[in-house]
């Protein structure tokens, strides 16, 4: 019986390769790609209401698609920002933050001498 069930599922798409580690499971918010057979969700259906366990299966089975835009916290600080991801993932999330932080901003990891030197330049 479970080959059978393995049979019916489709491989999990390619940039979930390595599982689901890295994704937030905060707020998962999916958009079904087609029917499911114990769901009452069509094509192209939205919806957050599914515990993330059922919601990350049906993402790696291929049943649905994340919605990103909504998937846990949004970084705000500006794109061109030099360390942008560092600095967010060191817990500054505002250009306020990252200013008042440039004391011991090499402290973050991933921000050495030359990114707070261009971070520095950036702020002037």
């Amino acid at each position: 019986m479970q080959q059978q069930l393995n049979k019916i599922f489709l491989p999990r798409p390619p940039f979930l390769k390595g599982g689901l580690r890295g994704i937030k499971l905060t707020v998962m918010k999916i958009k079904f790609l087609r029917p499911v057979a114990g769901f009452a969700y069509f094509e192209n259906d939205i919806t957050d209401a599914l515990p993330d366990e059922k919601a990350a299966g049906l993402v790696a089975k291929g049943y649905a698609i994340l919605i990103p835009e909504t998937e846990g916290e949004q970084n705000k600080l500006p794109d061109d920002l030099p360390g942008r991801e560092q600095l967010y993932d060191g817990g500054l999330e505002t250009i306020e933050d990252v200013k008042n932080a440039l004391p011991t901003i090499t402290d973050i990891k991933g921000i050495g001498k030359k990114t707070a030197e261009a971070i520095k330049k950036y702020l002037q």
